[in-house]
């Protein structure tokens, strides 16, 4: 019982040097937007690159570039995620569900790390609830148009190929950028795809139905 009298004691001067203005612990006057910054450089070879970049910048509009860890706190969190569900995008409409939770996904990310990092010891985002999204109508391309994408001209015919080829596996684009020769298996003129999935990192099997020169070559 004194064991955990002292640990309240000591948990509630901690608060009352945070409320009245005395001096913070080093680490929680870092700079978080510098901090998410290098964070984000450090995709900075990777698909999701410019999608790290604009998220980082639509938290600058918000919170500014001097914003430290002191300062964010589950309340700044809420007015964060109140801020995107009314911002408007440049084509006048409000952001969409999914968006908004890839906002606050990236957000994770960079808290989480500056949990193992030992900057903060708390999330503050723990009471924040990704918001629900209906689930988008996929439309599939008919065989018919699959061909006549084949034969239409376009100027970057790596991306072509590369979309051809996620067509006829069903491989997501994270997938197909990241494959090597390497991961395709021949064995007595039939092909395999063997291979980690980059979002689940399963290793998978997939039999290819043909060369995967035709499209890749």
């Amino acid at each position: 019982m004194q064991l955990a009298k002292n640990i309240k004691n000591k948990r509630e001067l901690e608060l009352q040097s945070g409320v009245h203005g005395f001096k913070m612990p080093k680490s929680k006057n870092t700079n978080f937007y510098q901090y998410y910054h290098r964070i984000a450089e450090k995709r900075r070879n990777t698909p999701s690159y410019q999608t790290w970049r604009v998220i980082l910048n639509t938290f600058k509009d918000f919170a500014g570039e001097n914003i430290t860890f002191s300062e964010i706190t589950s309340i700044f969190c809420e007015k964060f995620l109140d801020y995107l569900q009314n911002k408007v995008s440049l084509k006048g409409t409000k952001l969409k569900n999914s968006y908004i939770n890839k906002h606050l996904n990236y957000l994770f990310i960079v808290v989480r790390q500056a949990i193992n990092d030992k900057i903060i010891s708390e999330n503050p985002l723990q009471n924040i609830k990704l918001l629900k999204i209906k689930e988008p109508e996929i439309i599939y391309l008919t065989l018919p148009e699959l061909k006549q994408l084949v034969k239409t001209d376009f100027k970057y015919s790596v991306l072509k190929r590369a979309f051809i080829f996620a067509c006829l596996t069903g491989l997501r684009w994270s997938d197909v950028y990241k494959l090597q020769w390497s991961e395709i298996k021949e064995s007595e003129g039939k092909y395999l795809l063997a291979y980690r999935q980059k979002k689940t990192q399963e290793q998978n099997y997939l039999p290819l139905f043909y060369s995967p020169h035709i499209c890749l070559s």
